[in-house]
């Protein structure tokens, strides 16, 4: 029997979903903000936003993987159905022509375009590795590895210009230690994971606050290579303990609601369809040309809308690719 999801936490995973399309906006409008205010706006986004790929991975932690072939051909099939979906639709639609090597991009070689979808499958295939040792180790054992861990990730953070180890968080070796602080904290909630919401909240906004100060005094100095490597990162401090805090605020309270947990079984569609390279391009054509149109506020609002509704398209479209699943593998 199907264990019942946790609505919190799946509502959660829609909000890391769509935190990931806002903050792709953000990347389009890159360079074509010409006001304080719009630069400004588009940064306070974006760094709302920067938690998006933590959020997912610590979920992964909270709830544990459990590894199995099934688990990641599932994946790799959602993955190559839903690009070469969206790869269809831009062809019909006149966006994009049929080639080569489009085609190959959707297929075998989706680990050049969903760089998420191949660090996600090393971190499925090393998670037996990694409960095992969660199982066998004390809390004091494991403790200490996630503060080695951590101590040496903010070494590489403050010494390295370009970091080869954790490449920003676009890494595996990035979710390990994600993925092992969300089990830590599922198995022993230490006291810093106590506080109530309304402090978790104040504490994701603080770390929100820095980084966008932080940025706004970079590029008034023309510092953008520094704001990208230290802070357009996954494994920034900033970014780190702004997810952990609104992370937690997810875990501190309980729902149950079928709407959400529908959607939020397809809510990782969102992600490929709006990442096939030729609906990519599109996503960025459509959001600079509402950029261009509308006034600041009315941008944002238009833009938040239309996030939601591509979403639920998203989520919608993925239900087919749900249907052939179960039709073709569900004996599996």
């Amino acid at each position: 029997m199907e264990k019942q999801r946790q609505s919190n936490i799946e509502l959660l995973r829609i909000l890391s979903m769509i935190f990931v399309m806002l903050i792709h906006v953000t990347y389009a409008l890159s360079g074509k903000c010409y006001s304080q205010s719009d630069s400004l706006m588009c940064v306070i986004v974006q760094w709302i936003t920067m938690i998006c790929v933590d959020l997912f991975v610590m979920i992964s932690g909270w709830f544990g993987i459990h590894f199995t072939i099934k688990g990641i051909v599932k994946l790799l099939y959602q993955t190559i159905f839903l690009a070469l979906f969206a790869f269809v639709i831009c062809i019909l639609s006149g966006y994009a022509h049929f080639t080569i090597g489009g085609l190959w991009h959707c297929t075998f070689g989706i680990f050049s375009t969903y760089w998420f979808v191949w660090a996600y499958i090393l971190l499925v295939i090393l998670s037996p590795v990694l409960n095992s040792y969660v199982e066998i180790a004390t809390r004091s054992q494991f403790k200490f590895l996630l503060l080695s861990f951590y101590v040496f990730a903010l070494y590489a953070y403050f010494t390295l210009k370009v970091d080869p180890i954790f490449s920003k968080g676009f890494h595996t070796m990035s979710f390990i230690g994600i993925y092992l602080l969300g089990r830590y904290m599922k198995l022993y909630k230490p006291k810093w994971t106590q506080f109530s919401k309304k402090i978790d909240f104040v504490i994701y906004i603080c770390s929100v606050t820095v980084a966008v100060v932080s940025v706004c005094l970079l590029q008034k100095y023309h510092q953008e290579t520094l704001i990208v490597e230290k802070f357009g990162n996954y494994i920034a401090p900033t970014t780190m303990i702004g997810a952990v805090f609104f992370f937690l605020i997810f875990t501190k309270f309980s729902s149950h609601n079928k709407f959400i947990n529908w959607c939020a079984i397809s809510c990782f569609a969102a992600f490929i369809i709006h990442m096939q390279f030729d609906m990519h391009k599109l996503y960025n054509e459509v959001f600079q040309r509402i950029h261009s149109e509308y006034p600041l506020p009315l941008f944002w609002l238009v833009s938040i809308t239309l996030v939601f509704g591509m979403f639920i398209l998203c989520v919608l479209i993925d239900k087919i690719r749900l249907y052939t699943w179960n039709k073709l593998f569900e004996k599996m």
